[in-house]
């Protein structure tokens, strides 16, 4: 078990890898909830790495660090100024300090419909998530090693894993470590005997794994620390969705944490004994994007009813992605 300590600066790699680029992009356009920031920003990052991998492919453009921070940077750029330019064009200038204030009224009070608490988004003390400010996050490490639990005695971080498909996504890193593609659409091409062929696969897994490699011998380490991620994932957006949607049980955020652990199909038998890792990498996403969902479409129909119908619309429009 003790070997895993060797792999504690590649986990930490793979947690910038997963949640910067979401967390940059959230600040740029001025999403508030904290919580609602952390579950969602790996989300966010998955669909930035699948999309910009195909566009980085196109243009010749090879996948590592440099280059993949370079974009984030640039689409966190461009949404933080389009979003500067509409509130200017609405009389309000953002500055380091107001960019995630909320927007004041003339006669100085919180704009309505603008704060965190409203519906969908409910902010402050409520009684889903009761108890001190450091419970969350206590709660969630401590079922984040419960989970992980059954995989540190088992195996190492670089002892190829023998189950179904690990020999597939150990080798999909290393291609993309050495052609540099790790397009959905060709990354593959070879993957399927030695005439190049190549077909459509999901590879933001693997574009993870990359980033966190820094060279094809590092493959397999960060592949299998990996595994350690996915249910912190999982968690972060559990405990959202339940402060979505159950707000007013008290204590209903360590309940679905203490059951999830209590379930051992998801993630752990998904990722040891299948070894369907991007798959069960999508699952681990989805609690945040359904209380995303819910949230927003919540609020998008309160603002229509206020009459608020253009702030609204943008508010359902963004369900369409998740």
């Amino acid at each position: 078990m003790t070997v895993w300590a060797q792999a504690v600066p590649t986990l930490a790699m793979l947690v910038v890898v997963t949640w910067a680029p979401g967390l940059v992009i959230l600040l740029a356009a001025g999403a508030r909830s904290r919580l609602a920031r952390l579950a969602c920003a790996p989300a966010l990052t998955f669909a930035v790495y699948g999309v910009g991998a195909i566009v980085f492919e196109k243009l010749g453009v090879w996948w590592r660090v440099p280059t993949v921070a370079t974009y984030v940077l640039g689409l966190a750029a461009l949404i933080a100024a389009g979003r500067r330019g509409v509130l200017a064009a609405r009389g309000r200038w953002l500055t380091w300090r107001t960019c995630l204030a909320v927007p004041l009224d003339r006669a100085g009070y919180p704009e309505q419909g603008s704060k965190g608490g409203a519906p969908g988004e409910p902010t402050g003390s409520i009684p889903a998530l009761a108890g001190p400010r450091w419970l969350p996050t206590l709660a969630v490490v401590v079922t984040w090693l419960v989970m992980i639990s059954p995989i540190l005695p088992g195996t190492g971080p670089s002892v190829p894993i023998q189950s179904a498909d690990s020999i597939y996504h150990y080798n999909q890193a290393w291609l993309i470590e050495h052609t540099g593609n790790a397009s959905s659409l060709n990354g593959n091409a070879g993957m399927y005997g030695l005439d190049g062929r190549y077909a459509f696969y999901p590879l933001v897994w693997h574009e993870i794994t990359t980033l966190a490699s820094f060279g094809w011998d590092q493959v397999v380490i960060s592949t299998n620390t990996m595994l350690l991620l996915v249910p912190l994932v999982y968690l972060i957006g559990l405990v959202y969705l339940v402060r979505v949607i159950l707000p007013e049980i008290r204590g209903a955020a360590w309940t679905a944490l203490g059951a999830s652990a209590l379930i051992p199909i998801y993630p752990m038998r998904l990722l040891m004994d299948t070894a369907v890792w991007p798959y069960t990498l999508a699952l681990a996403a989805c609690p945040a994007i359904a209380a995303r969902t819910i949230a927003l479409w919540r609020r998008g129909l309160w603002l229509w009813r206020a009459h608020r119908r253009r702030r609204a619309v943008v508010a359902l429009a963004a369900v369409a992605p998740a």
